[in-house]
């Protein structure tokens, strides 16, 4: 696969929640993250080139909101032979400095490797 990507993923320890345009509808958790885009992890596949409007839960710690808003594209889509669960590019689009800044903050926290004692294990996704 062709890497065209401008920055290099941080992984995190919060599994972020994503919603469809603010439904109740969980339809992923975000694995990795950058300040243009994420690595979404999700029980039913996501369409490259598909749009919507997604919005990510923030974890509660030092946030100014629970959640951000943005408009969304998906780049790429691969099933995980480890985990059964499917894997997305996305694109982030259309999100403000104020989000931008709340990911950023998320990106300078510790390491994934580092937190894994202190990681609490959220619920399963459905298949």
């Amino acid at each position: 696969m062709n890497d065209d990507r401008k920055e290099t993923r941080t992984e995190i320890a919060s599994f972020l929640e994503i919603r469809e345009g603010g439904s109740d509808r969980e339809i992923g958790r975000v694995t990795e993250i950058t300040t243009e885009g994420m690595k979404l992890q999700s029980p039913e596949p996501m369409e490259p080139d598909a749009t919507f409007e997604l919005e990510m839960s923030m974890p509660p710690a030092k946030r100014t909101r629970g959640a951000i808003r943005f408009n969304a594209q998906v780049i790429w889509c691969n099933k995980s032979e480890e985990t059964g669960l499917y894997e997305s590019g996305i694109q982030m689009k259309d999100i403000s400095n104020e989000d931008l800044a709340e990911i950023k903050q998320i990106m300078d926290e510790a390491p994934f490797e580092q937190r894994r004692l202190n990681l609490h294990r959220p619920r399963p996704m459905e298949h």
